[in-house]
Parts: C-alpha cells; sequence; structure tokens
C-alpha cells in the first residue's frame, strides 16, 4: 500500500517538475542573447532555482530575477529596443512572491497554488517574449553556447 503511493508521488513530481525545467531553459535562451558585457549572472547560474530546498531556491529566485532584468534592461538599451520598466522584472517578483505565500498556513492551499501557476505563467510568458525579441534583433548572433 505504501508502494503505490510513492510511485504517485514521484510521478506527480516528476510531472510538476517538467513546467520549471521548460521554463529554466527559456530563461537560460534569453540570458544567453544577453551579451557578455551586459550580463550581470551567468546563463547557466538560472539553474540554481531548481535547487529541491523550497525557501534557499525561492530567496534565490529574487536575487535573479533582478539580476536577469538588469541584464535583458542592458541588453535592450544597447540593440535600442523600447521598453517601460525592465523587462521581467515585476512578473518575476510577483511569481516568486506568490509561490512564497502559497507557504503561509493561513492561506487556503488551492488559493496559494492558483496564484503561484497563474503568475508563473504570465512570468514564463513575458521571459518568452524577452527571449524572441533578443533573437529577432540580434544582427549578429551571440554565441548561445557562451556561458
Amino acid at each position: 500500500m505504501f508502494l503505490p503511493n510513492l510511485t504517485l508521488a514521484a510521478a506527480l513530481l516528476l510531472f510538476a517538475a517538467i513546467p520549471f525545467v521548460l521554463f529554466v531553459l527559456t530563461t537560460e535562451k534569453a540570458m544567453k542573447y544577453v551579451s557578455f558585457n551586459n550580463r550581470r549572472i551567468s546563463a547557466s547560474m538560472v539553474w540554481l532555482y531548481m535547487l529541491p530546498v523550497p525557501l534557499i531556491c525561492h530567496l534565490w529566485y529574487y536575487y535573479l530575477v533582478v539580476q536577469v532584468s538588469l541584464s535583458l534592461r542592458a541588453e535592450y538599451r544597447e540593440r535600442g529596443i523600447a521598453m517601460q520598466v525592465p523587462p521581467t522584472l515585476i512578473s518575476g517578483l510577483a511569481m516568486n512572491t506568490a509561490f512564497l505565500a502559497a507557504y503561509i498556513p493561513q492561506m487556503p492551499a488551492w488559493l496559494g497554488g492558483m496564484l503561484a501557476f497563474v503568475t508563473f505563467l504570465i512570468h514564463w510568458s513575458r521571459m518568452t517574449e524577452a527571449s524572441r525579441k533578443l533573437q529577432q534583433d540580434s544582427s549578429v548572433l551571440i554565441n548561445p553556447d557562451f556561458q
């Protein structure tokens, strides 16, 4: 009886991890289109968000959101791409705050989870948009393998 429950839990965990892996790949791709001089953080450092320690990974993500946004802002300015606020900053901070709010004991689990899921999708779409803008505007392809 214990083994089927463990198998189901492992399957659910794996299923839940797939979107996060795809999101981290999107973020890494966006950072690889940022020139080395404008990078505030290495593209490979985004993988630390996948740390299996919930509080640590969320604290790390606050730092990561700011660094990625500043990198994108510098790259947008250098390329002359119009922007109103640093790309992905607000959506990233909202997403991470929603994930942390899901840990509040007085908040219903479904509400925290739904809020985190919606802000995650918004942030992912903003990150994808930023990556596409850099990719389309790239007159010289920045070596995507360069860390």
